[in-house]
């Protein structure tokens, strides 16, 4: 698969050196985890290359009503827990230089949106999700307050990023939002795209 540069994702080199750092790591522990091979980088024309991985996104066997076995699960749950434990070897590494992600809500003030735009977005649903929201401040608040960046995290840890391949593996695929950060923000992702 060739993954060139775009306007959100202008550094292959980033990604590239993630997907280097995880196959080597995944190879070092008692519990892996898979992550395509990174095969070549040409920054000239910013992109890179990397294994094929023959199988499905979970959210298309998830769409076509395939429901996956709790083996898979399982082991995609122990994947994410042994990525998240990577700090520990990573530290000293070549991924010293990722970034530490804030809370996003406190990380990215220029996009705010209004309430109207906001109810616009979510829909229908919008008043059922405020009182949620409304109900839950204080734990929101706890969160912020606990936010620690010190584990490897994917950042955008949901079903389009992770494909099932040909033996019922989990691989984690899109590693360019990759940081140091909130173990717990990985999982609210995954716990979101069950919700949405």
């Amino acid at each position: 698969v060739i993954k060139f540069a775009a306007a959100h994702f202008p550094d292959v080199s980033t990604e590239y050196k993630t997907l280097a750092e995880l196959h080597s790591a995944s190879e070092a522990i008692s519990s892996p985890f898979r992550v395509p091979t990174p095969l070549g980088i040409s920054t000239s024309e910013g992109a890179f290359l990397y294994e094929y991985v023959e199988g499905g996104r979970l959210s298309d066997l998830l769409q076509a009503g395939v429901k996956p076995d709790t083996t898979i699960l399982t082991k995609l749950g122990e994947s994410v827990a042994s990525i998240h434990k990577l700090h520990y070897s990573i530290e000293k590494s070549r991924l010293e230089d990722l970034p530490h992600m804030l809370p996003p809500w406190l990380n990215s003030p220029s996009v705010r949106i209004s309430v109207e735009q906001y109810a616009r977005g979510i829909g229908e649903d919008f008043h059922a999700f405020l009182s949620l929201m409304q109900d839950n401040a204080d734990l929101f608040s706890d969160l912020n307050n606990r936010w620690e960046s010190s584990s490897f995290i994917h950042g955008d840890l949901r079903f389009d990023n992770v494909i099932i391949d040909k033996n019922h593996e989990p691989v984690l695929i899109d590693w360019e939002l990759a940081a140091w950060g909130d173990r717990r923000y990985d999982i609210g992702y995954v716990i979101a795209d069950c919700i949405f």
